[in-house]
């Protein structure tokens, strides 16, 4: 019997409290450097000095690089910020059953559009995704997904059979995906198969290819249609943490394919055949 997945009823509640908890993640913007700024600061820098210098007490020395730091950690350059882009902001809906690739896409090209480091944030809840390719040639080498829910591939298996590729990454630098689930929905392709009629081939989970400096870190794939994730053409790439979870019965169906690729570290990868 086919495993049966309800999606949960995310209303506006839900929505914006996963909003809010992606806005949590961004830094406050750049104030503009004024001249009575750049004084505080070098006044600020002088007494931190005088302090030490004089052996004034533990506290007074203390409080006044507390009082630095505080400005320092809000003045940070604005080049080494991140931006984070939230899917529900781009239109993304939870609810499993709403296609959000369009919204994946958009925020996709917004973190890859931006000159500074990036972070995609994919809140709580199952995403519908047909098949989802994302370009490189970005802006920065630094994008960062933050996934704290499920990626739904289309439970006909046709939609996205003849895609070699169900979420693929092509020419990216600096990539990193932590948590969340792929659910690549494969129980109908196998069945298929299982027939010997004729069939699409399958979609890849997720595959990178002519991509440098990788992370994949506590991902994991369940029910890919044929391999779980695909190293292809890539240099500098660390995988930690994969959960890869498949019936025992499902044909082909590759954990971690590595080909044509140098610099490739697999660390502490489960997989999980029932």
């Amino acid at each position: 019997m086919e495993e049966v997945h309800v999606a949960p009823d995310y209303g506006k509640a839900e929505e914006e409290e996963e909003r809010e908890r992606g806005r949590r993640l961004v830094l406050p913007s750049c104030p503009k450097v004024t001249l009575p700024l750049l004084l505080y600061f070098k006044m600020a820098f002088i007494l931190r000095v005088s302090v030490k210098r004089k052996k004034r007490s533990i506290g007074a020395t203390q409080k006044m690089r507390i009082g630095l730091n505080s400005y320092k950690a809000a003045n940070i350059p604005c080049k080494f910020r991140r931006t984070t882009y939230n899917v529900l902001n781009f239109g993304a809906k939870p609810d499993g059953r709403t296609d959000s690739t369009k919204s994946f896409l958009g925020t996709w090209a917004a973190a890859c559009g931006s000159v500074k480091p990036a972070t995609i944030y994919v809140p709580r809840g199952r995403y519908l995704l047909h098949k989802a390719h994302f370009a490189g040639n970005c802006k920065n080498t630094a994008i960062t997904i933050i996934i704290d829910g499920t990626l739904l591939a289309p439970s006909d298996y046709h939609v996205i059979g003849n895609a070699h590729n169900w979420v693929l990454f092509e020419g990216v630098n600096g990539v990193s995906i932590r948590g969340g689930m792929l659910d690549g929905q494969g129980a109908g392709l196998w069945a298929c198969k299982a027939t010997g009629k004729s069939c699409p081939r399958g979609a890849t989970t997720l595959g990178f290819t002519d991509s440098n400096n990788i992370e994949i870190n506590g991902l994991t794939s369940l029910n890919s249609q044929i391999f779980h994730i695909v190293i292809n053409g890539c240099h500098n790439v660390k995988l930690q943490g994969v959960k890869v979870l498949a019936s025992g019965n499902s044909p082909n169906t590759d954990g971690i394919h590595v080909q044509l690729s140098s610099g490739v570290t697999i660390l502490n990868i489960q997989y999980w055949y029932r």
